[in-house]
């Protein structure tokens, strides 16, 4: 009788995948914790802020930190998406990071709206896996307009949901320290401020969020897709949804950037980076099974683990 080889050949493919399903599908890349303290307008006579900004609050860290040639221990938390190092900003419209003199960093610069619906702005001192970290929530927030409430319609509840958390780095070298953007959920990008529709989507060009970073000169960064409408929202193409992206991170939604000497590096780096970690894919793209998987797309690192099993029977 004649015995036959039978071959076994099986491909495993191992991706992260998002909590929920459909449209309500979220990541869960935000951090617990830095909120005992909210951005809150008193004047205003509310519990959330429009355009408000704390004071310098600081990093809480046993050194300054350095980005690129400023040195300090202090911030200010502004409600409008983003951070900055040298004062307050309260514009609403998000600019070409290019062209400001603001030394910035930017989760999500938008106009966001938390005085009626949604949480406001958090922010506090933490740890993440036992290093120093500073943290910011933009959980649950609305945009302005949407947010506003009106005789005959009331406020709708379309939130974003992002935090940036700085983590101390100072087992690298003086002042160092990583920029962590977690995204959870991104429903709006444009507020009806800046030319959204009435659930702050579709603005003109050049007039939805940006994420980023500058030194307020000729150093700045922007994620692919800022200022472009449909680019970040967890329905866009894959290949730009913050929610099914990472960067130095196994888990979706997680950017971290890595701040060396002042100055920082948005690639994807040789070594596992604090709160993340850089999986083994050197390619532009994987082929599986006949099928091509986009493992780096616009500099945005998308963790991909393959598993490949062969198993032979022996013939005689």
């Amino acid at each position: 009788m004649k015995k036959f080889t039978l071959f076994t050949l099986a491909f495993s493919l191992s991706i992260p995948i998002l909590v929920g399903s459909g449209g309500d599908a979220y990541a869960a890349a935000v951090r617990d914790g830095f909120d005992s303290n909210t951005l809150v307008d008193e004047e205003l006579g509310s519990e959330g802020s429009d355009d408000g900004s704390t004071g310098a609050v600081n990093l809480g860290f046993s050194d300054n930190i350095k980005f690129f040639s400023f040195e300090t221990d202090n911030l200010f938390v502004n409600n409008n998406g983003n951070i900055s190092f040298d004062s307050p900003l309260a514009a609403f419209t998000p600019f070409d990071l290019s062209t400001t003199n603001k030394q910035i960093i930017a989760p999500f610069f938008a106009d966001v709206d938390t005085r009626f619906t949604g949480m406001p702005v958090s922010y506090d001192t933490g740890t993440v896996s036992g290093r120093d970290a500073f943290g910011v929530n933009w959980v649950s927030v609305d945009c302005f307009g949407v947010a506003t409430p009106d005789d005959d319609f009331p406020p709708a509840t379309i939130f974003n949901s992002f935090q940036l958390v700085l983590i101390e780095r100072f087992d690298t070298g003086a002042m160092n320290f990583d920029i962590e953007l977690n995204y959870d959920s991104i429903k709006w990008e444009t507020a009806e401020s800046t030319g959204g529709d009435e659930t702050c989507l579709d603005g003109p060009p050049g007039s939805s969020a940006r994420i980023g970073y500058s030194d307020g000169g000729v150093n700045t960064f922007e994620f692919s897709g800022s200022g472009v409408s449909n680019s970040f929202l967890d329905s866009s193409l894959p290949s730009s949804s913050l929610i099914q992206n990472s960067l130095n991170s196994d888990v979706l939604g997680r950017y971290i950037i890595p701040v060396r000497g002042g100055i920082p590096n948005p690639e994807p780096q040789p070594e596992p980076m604090i709160g993340g970690k850089l999986l083994d894919i050197n390619t532009a793209s994987l082929l599986v099974g006949g099928i091509g998987i986009n493992a780096l797309y616009a500099g945005l690192f998308i963790p991909i683990a393959i598993g490949i099993g062969l198993v032979l029977v022996k013939r005689k």
